[in-house]
């Protein structure tokens, strides 16, 4: 049984499963079906649980493996990510960011919250 994570480290470990869920990509390449422990959530798993938050410039720094992660989380779900941390929805544990499950292309609040955003500036 796998060490569990730190909160922050297990966001980002929560984020890459539920953008490989998310995915039209075919990610079947990376585990063998014959094995019950997924592959690459193994390797991400053991990728976070080495990584140390307060040092910044080695090969453990938490920021340099959380970027190469999300890189690959931007790869699975290409697009625009949200922005709106105001918002209720808003999760950092979640594929685009959301909880809700959409993506901010076809989410009605972050539309709108674009027209005001364009309103704002023009008026200026």
């Amino acid at each position: 049984m796998a060490k569990k994570l730190p909160y922050i480290q297990s966001l980002v470990l929560r984020q890459y499963i539920d953008c490989k869920n998310r995915s039209k990509k075919d990610v079947s390449d990376f585990n063998n079906p014959a094995d019950h422990i997924k592959a690459d959530e193994e390797m991400i798993r053991f990728m976070l649980s080495n990584t140390s938050i307060t040092d910044h410039d080695s090969e453990r720094s938490f920021n340099k493996v959380e970027n190469a992660i999300s890189s690959f989380c931007h790869i699975l779900c290409p697009g625009e990510w949200c922005t709106r941390f105001h918002c209720k929805h808003c999760r950092s544990g979640f594929a685009y960011m959301c909880s809700k499950g959409t993506r901010p292309a076809v989410c009605k609040d972050f539309k709108k919250w674009r027209e005001g955003q364009k309103k704002r500036i023009e008026s200026k």
